[in-house]
């Protein structure tokens, strides 16, 4: 609750806080031709969604490595056995990627399924007899020679029965996003490693950093007699740390130091990197943030509610921001929270928020009335 500093009366006020959750990526758009009476096609994701990363080599037929499973693709023929070949397509926006066609092999009454990883399996009748493998124009091409991985936008992949004289009989596709998330920035609390840090005045620091990536490692470490730089100083045992958490809400990335976490000596210096962990088609990559460090204010406030209404109000976007602290002119904190009309304890309080912020849930909007 709050109350008019002026002392005449007392004007109870109430916060709706209409929260929203922020969704994880959407899954791959599936479509699936039904032209023919007697063959159907299907097609199924198994990871295609979760892969941040694909490098051209993925989808190289001779490679006998080991391909990531991505998707899965059925078929099945209820008239007469058909002699079919499989196609097999990768293409952006700007153009074809990958193009391959399996040998001939018959399609009777029982279906049959098979996974990408097949279409390169020198015994699976699916394998790639003839492929070709391109980057489709000349600044695609250079990217991916340069960087050996496919560069930021939708891809479709593309399953197709053809059958000899008669063409295309059925084809499925599945769509997806490649994000390549690879850089997080720092923005708050701290500044790099030096003699002369900035203070940091709440033992609940919101650690706040700007990535298109979706899941982190976080780590704080102490500052320790001898420590040179801020890569000395992630060496040192952390205070806290925590690994491949999701987390983000209207655009930014933010995390919030638990209550429940090792108090924060004052007068102490600390040191703090974000990694994004980045899926790719060969399993998990780590791209490191830089390392920011502050030093903890003596004095620095241990009671939660001033520090979290700062946490809260960080959630918000600048104009929304703005808006709450003018309704706020003039008003100052009892102590007193309710959360839908019901009073929260101190503890409780750090406990809820550090949930919602877990959990990757957001201020969408917020409200303030007598």
């Amino acid at each position: 609750m709050l109350d008019r500093r002026n002392g005449t009366r007392g004007l109870g006020v109430l916060a709706a806080l209409v929260l929203i959750l922020v969704s994880a990526p959407s899954a791959p758009a599936q479509f699936c031709t039904d032209l023919t009476d007697d063959i159907s096609l299907s097609m199924e994701d198994l990871g295609l969604g979760m892969i941040e990363v694909f490098y051209l080599s993925d989808f190289d037929p001779s490679d006998t490595g080991a391909h990531p499973i991505l998707f899965r693709f059925e078929m099945s023929n209820s008239g007469e056995e058909r002699t079919l070949t499989l196609g097999f397509e990768v293409s952006s926006d700007q153009g074809q990627l990958v193009q391959g066609e399996s040998d001939p092999f018959v399609l009777g009454a029982e279906p049959k399924w098979a996974t990408n990883q097949h279409l390169s399996d020198s015994s699976h009748e699916f394998q790639l007899g003839s492929y070709d493998i391109s980057a489709a124009g000349d600044e695609l091409e250079q990217v991916v020679t340069q960087t050996g991985y496919l560069p930021e936008g939708e891809y479709s992949f593309r399953i197709s029965l053809i059958e000899e004289g008669a063409g295309e009989l059925e084809y499925c596709t599945l769509r997806t996003y490649v994000s390549n998330p690879r850089t997080v920035e720092l923005t708050f609390p701290g500044g790099p490693f030096g003699a002369s840090l900035p203070l940091e005045s709440t033992l609940l620091p919101q650690f706040q950093w700007e990535s298109r990536a979706t899941t982190f490692n976080f780590r704080l470490c102490p500052v320790l007699p001898g420590d040179g730089s801020g890569e000395e100083v992630m060496e040192n045992q952390p205070v806290f740390e925590d690994l491949e958490f999701g987390t983000g809400f209207l655009g930014t990335h933010s995390y919030l130091y638990p209550p429940s976490a090792e108090v924060l000596d004052h007068g102490r210096s600390y040191c703090w990197q974000v990694e994004a962990v980045v899926f790719t088609s060969s399993g998990d990559i780590l791209f490191p943030s830089e390392i920011y460090c502050f030093e903890m204010q003596e004095g620095a406030s241990l009671t939660p509610y001033d520090d979290l209404l700062h946490a809260l109000m960080l959630l918000l976007p600048p104009g929304m921001l703005d808006d709450v602290l003018a309704k706020l002119q003039g008003f100052h904190s009892t102590g007193e929270i309710t959360v839908d009309g019901i009073q929260v304890s101190e503890d409780e309080l750090p406990l809820l928020l550090e949930t919602l912020l877990s959990q990757g849930w957001g201020v969408g909007k917020v409200e303030v009335g007598p």
